[in-house]
């Protein structure tokens, strides 16, 4: 037994109202205005991807004017170098931790990107208090290392000796 199947196409002509042309393009423009809307996904990869890359050239130009300091003895570039690249790294530093977060998305991300940036933040405070606590400590031993050869240097020159 052969079945047979029949479509039949059937064709109309009618007018199309003015009403009936603004849906067809309100349609298309919906469908178009989807297509291009970005999430924040999109968003955060895009942000962490452009901070690789700026942190990686940076970086290569930073070693290379080192290296050119260096040999130029240009103790002044260097300096300021340093200063510039530590700004640039904790920009940087600030924007990626940013993206990643909204990579995670949610306020889970950021929460969790607040913890990081306050532990991270909180520990450089500690460091740079220990490390204030120990040059305070050393200079107070050169105090007292020199006002003891302050103090012999006068009894040597008054000729008293002990």
């Amino acid at each position: 037994m052969i079945m047979e199947a029949r479509y039949v196409a059937e064709f109309r002509i009618s007018e199309i109202t003015g009403e009936q042309i603004e849906e067809r393009n309100k349609d298309a423009n919906e469908v178009i205005s989807k297509e291009r809307t970005f999430d924040s996904k999109t968003v955060g990869k895009a942000v962490a991807t452009g901070v690789a890359v700026t942190m990686v050239t940076s970086n290569i130009y930073a070693k290379m004017q080192s290296t050119s300091n260096t040999i130029t003895g240009n103790a002044v570039a260097q300096r300021r170098l340093d200063n510039k690249m530590a700004y640039l790294n904790e920009g940087l530093g600030l924007v990626g931790t940013l993206g990643v977060a909204t990579i995670v998305g949610g306020p889970g991300g950021f929460i969790t990107a607040g913890v990081g940036l306050s532990v991270r933040y909180g520990m450089q405070a500690f460091n740079l208090s220990q490390e204030n606590a120990i040059k305070a400590a050393q200079w107070q031993i050169e105090s007292i290392v020199n006002a003891e050869k302050s103090n012999r240097l006068v009894k040597d020159i008054t000729g008293i000796r002990i």
